[in-house]
């Protein structure tokens, strides 16, 4: 079963002369054993859509970039609640049904 990248991830600018400047979010290895050479690698690129809101590209970048914070989180709600028909408990298992098939 394939995993997402473990956290934490954190925000990236970059201002490339060809494509303008974008924002993505990133994830810093420093021989942590999740790969085999230590470096930054690029997650997931925010489309700066110009229709959009200002600030709304590094708002999403925010909620995207805390995503694995998040799951663990849902993960302490739901082991929390793991033997109980409460809302909140069900709310997580569903969620991190569809995040961790």
């Amino acid at each position: 079963m394939s995993t997402y990248t473990p956290g934490p991830w954190k925000i990236g600018h970059a201002d490339a002369a060809s494509t303008g400047p974008h924002t993505y979010i990133e994830r810093t290895y420093n021989g942590d054993g999740v790969t085999e050479i230590a470096g930054t690698y690029t997650i997931a690129e925010v489309a700066d859509q110009a229709f959009l809101p200002e600030g709304t590209q590094e708002a999403n970048a925010r909620l995207i970039a805390k995503a694995p914070a998040l799951v663990e989180l849902a993960r302490r709600v739901a082991a929390h609640f793991a033997d109980t028909d409460a809302p909140l408990g069900m709310a997580a298992r569903a969620l991190l049904a569809e995040i961790e098939p």
